[in-house]
């Protein structure tokens, strides 16, 4: 047990199991928060892909090896870094 002191008079006794759950539970928080950002970063890698490609002639495509139907395809790799 370990006792915090907040104000003057005012203390509080906190087990080190619950300073451990709060800890566990920031870092969670953290992990949630890195993963939606890196999620966020892949659509719009994704998206940014696909929108220089689709604005490709079939022909710059054709140069490429690939076709219409593949960009969609080649985008999602283009986010698997």
């Amino acid at each position: 047990m370990q006792t915090w002191v907040c104000n003057p008079g005012e203390s509080w006794t906190i087990s080190s199991s619950t300073i451990e759950t709060a800890i566990i539970e920031i870092s969670n928080r953290r992990l949630t928060d890195m993963n939606l950002i890196r999620s966020y970063s892949n659509w719009r890698r994704y998206r940014d892909t696909v929108g220089e490609l689709n604005r490709l002639s079939n022909r710059e495509l054709s140069d490429l090896g690939i076709s219409r139907a593949d960009i969609p395809y080649v985008a999602r790799q283009s986010g698997a870094r």
